[in-house]
């Protein structure tokens, strides 16, 4: 009875961990990455949209499209041109919670609008605010769909617990689940069912979420 109490109470805690661990970072760990990264939250990074519009900032005083990405990189290009690679590595200096694939979409549309306005004469200041502009809207959406899935990714999570907190209480209130799991024809039956349904359900929930998924980056498109 101690044995099977114990065993189901390692798997159990087992469980609670994996879908723990599964989880998006709370609030609190957010909280402790933020101090790490950022010197115990004395050097707090100003993020890709403040990096342009300090670059707006110095271009309407008369600076350069150049001069303007050197001051937010502190130092200067060894020729004068801002290409793509430049303005990846000044905003991973700058990043706040931007991902890597974030840098590298902001850089590029960043530098063919610095191009753009290089060749074709128009306002860089209206360029760059078109790109800030568009990086918004995009972490708006990135956000809106990391939301709309958190739900359906919580309740899968609960869903892969919820058999081992049964047979938990089950064992609490002096059942013996186990003995007829693994000693008998009808529990390796019930066994081999439950592998299966999860297995579909599994396969359905991805199904799910990667159709949504499509549908929401074609709109965003």
């Amino acid at each position: 009875m101690m044995t099977d109490v114990t065993v189901v109470s390692q798997l159990a805690a087992g469980a609670v961990w994996f879908a723990l661990s599964c989880s998006p970072k709370s609030l609190a760990l957010q909280r402790l990455s933020f101090f790490s990264e950022n010197g115990n939250g004395r050097e707090k990074r100003a993020g890709a949209v403040s990096v342009l519009a300090n670059a707006n900032a110095y271009i309407k005083n008369g600076a350069s499209l150049v001069s303007a990405f050197e001051q937010q990189g502190g130092q200067k290009f060894f020729t004068p041109a801002v290409t793509e690679e430049r303005l990846k590595r000044i905003f991973m200096l700058h990043r706040r919670d931007e991902s890597a694939d974030d840098i590298e979409r902001i850089a590029a549309d960043t530098a063919v609008a610095c191009r753009l306005s290089e060749t074709l004469g128009c306002q860089a200041v209206r360029c760059l605010e078109t790109v800030a502009a568009e990086h918004k809207r995009q972490r708006e959406t990135s956000d809106l769909r990391s939301q709309a899935l958190s739900m359906p990714q919580a309740t899968v999570r609960l869903l892969t617990i919820l058999p081992f907190v049964i047979i938990f209480f089950s064992i609490l209130c002096g059942a013996n689940p186990l003995s007829f799991l693994f000693s008998s024809f009808a529990g390796f039956c019930c066994m081999f069912a439950a592998a299966i349904l999860y297995a579909a359900g599994a396969v359905w929930v991805k199904a799910l979420i990667d159709g949504f998924m499509k549908e929401s980056q074609s709109i965003d498109l």
